[in-house]
């Protein structure tokens, strides 16, 4: 679809169902695509945009109680590609829509919004919806799983779910209780690929089955705040459930975290890199407060059993934590800190 702006509306009261499809939307200038009540099923394409790929300046995808399952890019997004060209993405995945076995063989299995000339702006909000990358669960597939994660290389058998090259300090991701699961093997982010600035707010969405070569969520120099968020059964060569890197904030409020393992530092977090990367210069902050039911069963294959932290401007608080089952098979049962600035533990525990 060429032209000025190009817009479609794909609705069925009962479920309609496309198959083998692709949107191509060539509008110069808008796009917008909406999806109510329907189904895409079975899309199969040898380069970028599984379903959807949008070349114009200002982007719109809805998403409202949609299904769409078995859908694979031959490159980035296996649901949405943006082009570079992008100014502006607004999209929303909502109101019980499911993404299943939705998949790219690079970046950004769901969405992949790539940086061009002009640093683009996003607002995504994705709520009360389920979405995974692979159709079958990761414990299957967990011995074959961890042996790609030993050979320790950013090449991925899939893209993460979420990527997100670079984006202005404007941009934020506001998630509410939704399920992220089974997108396993991924490079940098299994779930989310989060650039400098970009402001991330997670509240009572469960992230699960994933592996990654660094962490279920990976945040360069962003702000990212999860609030009664589940994190279960989480693999990754470094921080199982976040790679920080830079002059990142993380805030993890009132968590449930469970059975996560690296392959080589941080069971559950690692932090690397150092500040001064945001446009606002900012003092790295790892923030864990009130987990009085955890967080329990991770472990590294080297250092850090649940934190790993190689930033020399790191500040890490952790509060009213109940920590058990930790373990590390060479240093730092629960953290070791190879470089850090402060580190604060108050009324916590373990076992």
């Amino acid at each position: 679809m060429t032209g000025s702006s190009s817009i479609t509306t794909v609705a069925a009261s009962t479920g309609g169902t496309l198959t083998g499809g692709i949107f191509y939307m060539f509008g110069t200038t808008d796009n917008t695509v909406t999806v109510t009540s329907s189904t895409i099923s079975t899309v199969t394409t040898t380069s970028q945009g599984g379903c959807f790929y949008f070349y114009g300046t200002t982007q719109s995808l809805t998403l409202t109680g949609a299904t769409i399952s078995t859908v694979t890019a031959g490159a980035d997004g296996g649901l949405l590609y943006s082009n570079p060209n992008t100014q502006i993405l607004t999209a929303s995945i909502t109101l019980g829509s499911t993404i299943t076995g939705v998949k790219s063989s690079t970046l950004g299995s769901l969405i992949s919004l790539r940086k061009g000339p002009t640093t683009p702006t996003l607002e995504l909000t994705v709520t009360s919806s389920t979405m995974s990358c692979q159709t079958t669960d990761l414990q299957p597939n967990l011995v074959a799983t961890l042996g790609n994660l030993d050979s320790l290389t950013p090449t991925a058998t899939i893209g993460g779910a979420f990527y997100f090259e670079g984006t202005t300090s404007t941009s934020w991701v506001l998630s509410t209780s939704n399920t992220y699961k089974n997108c396993f093997t991924a490079g940098s982010g299994a779930l989310f690929y989060l650039p400098t600035d970009l402001t991330f707010e997670d509240t009572g969405s469960t992230f699960k089955q994933t592996a990654a070569l660094q962490g279920a969520i990976y945040c360069s120099g962003c702000s990212a705040k999860f609030t009664n968020s589940v994190f279960k059964d989480t693999y990754a060569g470094y921080g199982s459930i976040i790679y920080m890197m830079n002059d990142a904030l993380v805030e993890i409020i009132n968590p449930t975290m469970s059975f996560g393992k690296a392959r080589v530092y941080g069971g559950a977090i690692y932090a690397g890199g150092s500040s001064n990367t945001r446009s606002t210069p900012t003092i790295p902050t790892l923030t864990i407060s009130g987990c009085t039911t955890g967080p329990t069963y991770f472990d590294s294959k080297q250092d850090g059993g649940f934190l790993y932290s190689d930033n020399p401007d790191l500040d890490v608080v952790i509060s009213s934590c109940s920590f058990s089952n930790l373990y590390a098979h060479d240093y730092g049962g629960f953290a070791k800190g190879v470089q850090m600035d402060s580190f604060s533990l108050s009324s916590c525990g373990s076992t």
